[in-house]
């Protein structure tokens, strides 16, 4: 079972004249290689994704971190990006930019620190969203949830390249059957549910093999983080 999304095409972005930050003078050409995300946190809680028929829905808001973490020279500047608010499936469109990587002082973490979300909401070096689907399966006693998304990189120079990747999510102690019942009737799923995922800059569609290898399943520490931040505050 498949749903398809058109993401929204708008107008790519100018960079603003002056001083690049030094992720910007990284990427003075397009983005190229691969990333792996995961749930991120704020001083409003851990980035968790809502699931419907026809949308997914990431918050906390108005920002929704997530951890950024590469080897490749064009990702390994960043550490942190924002994601969208909302995926939509009905109408067929996403906010965009989809994606905007920067880096801040502790990886997917904001809302300690001032300034600390500007370079992921600067617009510079971005990733739109323009197609995507979702595919439910049974894993042992859970339901992943495999969300396969395509676009393209929008680097700090303007300079374009084409992108791909997954986002998972698993919804425990059910079935495909069960969890179908509960979109076809209407129903939210929202229980805590935690992302990862990746996206690579390709030409050609990758072998299912290379999204599984690069998913990154897993938390980084953030939540325990948040934590000792919050005692702190």
């Amino acid at each position: 079972m498949k749903k398809a999304i058109l993401g929204s095409l708008a107008t790519i972005p100018l960079v603003a004249a002056g001083v690049l930050t030094n992720a910007g003078e990284a990427n003075a050409i397009a983005l190229t290689g691969k990333f792996q995300l995961a749930s991120g946190a704020s001083d409003m809680g851990q980035s968790i994704v809502k699931f419907s028929k026809n949308s997914l829905t990431f918050s906390p808001q108005p920002v929704t971190p997530v951890s950024i973490t590469s080897n490749d020279p064009s990702f390994e500047v960043f550490n942190s990006a924002n994601i969208g608010s909302i995926l939509s499936f009905t109408p067929l469109l996403a906010e965009t930019p989809f994606l905007d990587l920067g880096k801040t002082p502790i990886p997917g973490v904001v809302g300690f620190f001032p300034g600390d979300v500007d370079t992921i909401e600067d617009g510079e070096d971005i990733f739109t969203l323009q197609t995507a689907t979702y595919d439910l399966k049974n894993s042992g006693a859970n339901v992943a949830v495999d969300v396969a998304i395509s676009g393209f990189f929008t680097s700090a120079s303007n300079d374009i390249s084409k992108g791909r990747g997954n986002i998972t999510f698993q919804i425990n102690n059910t079935t495909v059957d069960q969890v179908q019942a509960k979109l076809d009737a209407g129903k939210t799923i929202d229980e805590n549910l935690k992302f990862s995922g990746a996206v690579f800059t390709a030409t050609e569609v990758p072998e299912p093999g290379t999204i599984g290898g690069l998913l990154a399943v897993g938390s980084l520490g953030v939540g325990s983080i948040l934590k000792q931040l919050k005692q702190k505050k």
